[in-house]
């Protein structure tokens, strides 16, 4: 085709015709009697079932199937005969329309109305899914400037952040961490997430956790999607959590302290007396050798009485603190019950040590000693077992795997009942130390308890620095 049929071309009915139905929406335009004219466009199927009326001398009330003659597009169809250009907002179906419709003029007369509607839907959605979530949505240009908001918080309008920096709206604290999320974004485009913090002017402390993601077009990184999610009510939670977990630390250490206390006094008090008292006693007695028999026999009664207090003086001392786990270390501290148990009868028990023979704190020491303990009379008082493995591993220097197994009668976990506390008090005491507790049982088949502590849960935790911003505020 030459030129001049070219530009000929250009001109061609025909050609303006193709033109108006590609266009990506709808066009319609009418007579003064608001008759259908023409309608072109590649959305007429947004009338469905009705594209047959889309023909000459069809009025406007059939096009959009109402007989409401103050329908707002009616509205503004006969405001444009009128001369003005007026917005224009309809729906049809699943479909959302949002234009404009205006006069035709022919020598200064108006003729006729013109309508251009594009579908609406996608920003509809966009709008609603924005100011519907609860989270504080951004976009942002790769160096940071916010472009589009969600929503504003203390006072400010939009206005007053586009365009603005994210940095002018964080502490200046978290200004390294949040470039290096964004740099990341923009490097890799893969996803980052940080949590950062907010002081109020109230004093109060918010939290949230950021997630930034890549905006992608045509393969190529045009801006950064940031959405920021309000943990304050779950960071407070935390921080209560841990409080409590602290003080029932605390309470433990201070239960344990006391009866280390105790168990020290009768030891160096009550003991000590009965067994220097019985030492007397075993000394005069061969100087009776003359006496009565009934008095020897009453007196060997008491020397017999006073033998049985010291042995119970020592278990007592055995129930609140063995002095072992003062003096030596966990590992002997089992020893010791074990061969305590053993003493009893009916019972084998096999130690297997992994450990790395290192001192334990004192409270960490305390409560594997305890759990052991508790294990051993469950398999002895309710489990009438014959055997026990106690298995104790540890795996570097921050883990201590405690295994307990009995051959014993076995139990349903799930039909323990709730007044029993020997079991929870395992799982409490294991998730004191970030640790946790797993009971395996069943009747006939024995039970198994595994209880992984965490050493360096002793340490105190080091301050949080992490802090969010819920809503943009206006900077300080």
């Amino acid at each position: 085709m030459s030129g001049d049929n070219r530009a000929s071309a250009l001109q061609d009915d025909t050609w303006l015709e193709a033109v108006s139905a590609s266009l990506p929406g709808i066009m319609w335009t009418t007579d003064r009697d608001l008759r259908v004219v023409t309608c072109q466009g590649s959305t007429q199927h947004a009338f469905p079932g009705r594209a047959g009326l889309l023909v000459r001398g069809q009025l406007l009330q059939e096009l959009f199937a109402t007989a409401d003659p103050e329908y707002p597009p009616l509205v503004a169809h006969r405001r444009a005969l009128e001369g003005e250009v007026c917005p224009l907002v309809f729906t049809e179906t699943d479909w959302t329309f949002c234009g404009r419709v205006g006069p035709i003029r022919w020598n200064d007369e108006i003729v006729g109305c013109v309508a251009l509607a594009g579908e609406l839907f996608p920003c509809v959605r966009h709008e609603s899914l924005a100011h519907t979530i609860r989270d504080l949505v951004l976009f942002l240009s790769p160096g940071g400037e916010i472009r589009e908001i969600s929503r504003t918080g203390g006072g400010l309008q939009p206005e007053h952040v586009l365009g603005r920096s994210i940095y002018d709206f964080v502490p200046a604290v978290n200004h390294e961490p949040l470039r290096a999320a964004l740099d990341d974004v923009c490097a890799t485009g893969r996803l980052a997430q940080l949590e950062v913090g907010f002081a109020r002017r109230s004093g109060q402390t918010v939290w949230q956790s950021l997630r930034l993601g890549p905006v992608s077009l045509h393969g190529r990184m045009i801006g950064i999607v940031l959405v920021a999610t309000d943990i304050t009510p779950q960071k407070e939670a935390l921080a209560k959590l841990q409080h409590e977990e602290t003080l029932l630390r605390d309470l433990l250490e201070l239960q344990d302290r006391e009866r280390r206390m105790v168990a020290y006094e009768i030891h160096d008090g009550f003991l000590q007396d009965v067994v220097g008292a019985r030492m007397i006693l075993q000394s005069v007695r061969p100087l009776l050798g003359g006496a009565d028999v009934g008095a020897l026999r009453r007196f060997d009664s008491a020397v017999s009485l006073l033998a049985r207090a010291v042995n119970e003086g020592r278990r007592l001392i055995s129930e609140l603190r063995p002095m072992i786990i003062d003096e030596m270390g966990i590992v002997e501290a089992i020893e010791f019950l074990v061969g305590e148990e053993e003493a009893q009868g009916g019972m084998q028990i096999t130690l297997l040590d992994r450990t790395q023979q290192q001192l334990l704190p004192p409270l960490l020491r305390s409560t594997l000693f305890r759990i052991v303990q508790e294990a051993l009379r469950n398999a002895r008082r309710h489990g009438q077992a014959e055997h026990v493995t106690i298995r104790l591993t540890q795996i570097g220097g921050h883990y201590f795997v405690l295994e307990i197994q009995d051959d014993g009668s076995g139990f349903d976990p799930d039909a323990v009942p709730a007044d029993r506390y020997g079991l929870a008090g395992i799982r409490e005491r294991a998730a004191l130390f970030g640790g946790q507790a797993t009971i395996e049982s069943a009747p006939g088949r024995g039970t198994r308890i595994t209880v992984k502590l965490a050493l360096d849960e002793l340490q105190e935790s080091a301050a949080d620095s992490s802090s969010a911003c819920a809503e943009i505020q206006p900077p300080s």
